[in-house]
């Protein structure tokens, strides 16, 4: 699965926003409260629900009672969907985005796809293998074969010999 765009209303500190990731690696850096962990929230929300998301997560500040997420993603199979859930009034909705009707509505309904096309069935899995903190970069990379380290570093730092995962990490931070 690839994500192609999120989009926040009203959902932590977001008022509006769509953020468009690209095919391959994405990094999503900036300073403390720059609002990295909400994005990261906000796709596990998106995915798999959140007891009483919408109090935690409304944006704060606002009066505007609205608040949701939109996740445009595709599958190997070239297939294109959209996860739509407006935690105001904790609906939730999966549909082939060509066409544009729900396949499935519902916690329970949408849960089961999604996890089919996750090919995770729960939160703390998904987010244990698809994001990896700058602070656990360099130790966790540390404990895995050479030959897999060298590529990785490869790909964060652009190419063999132009940097550290070290350097990598302190850029990030």
């Amino acid at each position: 699965m690839r994500i192609n765009s999120i989009q926040l209303t009203n959902f932590g500190k977001f008022a509006k926003t769509k953020i468009e990731l690209g095919s391959g690696l994405n990094l999503i850096v900036g300073p403390n409260e720059a609002g990295k962990s909400t994005i990261q929230t906000a796709l596990k929300t998106a995915f798999f629900g959140e007891r009483k998301a919408y109090e935690r997560w409304k944006r704060w500040g606002t009066e505007n009672p609205q608040c949701s997420i939109v996740v445009d993603y595709e599958l190997p199979d070239s297939t294109t969907w959209t996860l739509s859930r407006d935690l105001e009034k904790n609906e939730v909705q999966l549909a082939q985005t060509a066409g544009g009707e729900a396949l499935a509505k519902g916690p329970t309904n949408v849960s089961a796809l999604v996890g089919e096309h996750l090919g995770l069935d729960n939160a703390d899995t998904f987010l244990n293998t698809v994001f990896v903190c700058s602070g656990e970069l360099a130790t966790d990379l540390g404990s895995i074969a050479s030959s897999l380290r060298a590529r990785v570093e490869s790909i964060l730092v652009g190419g063999t010999g132009a940097g550290s995962i070290t350097k990598a990490t302190k850029d990030l931070d």
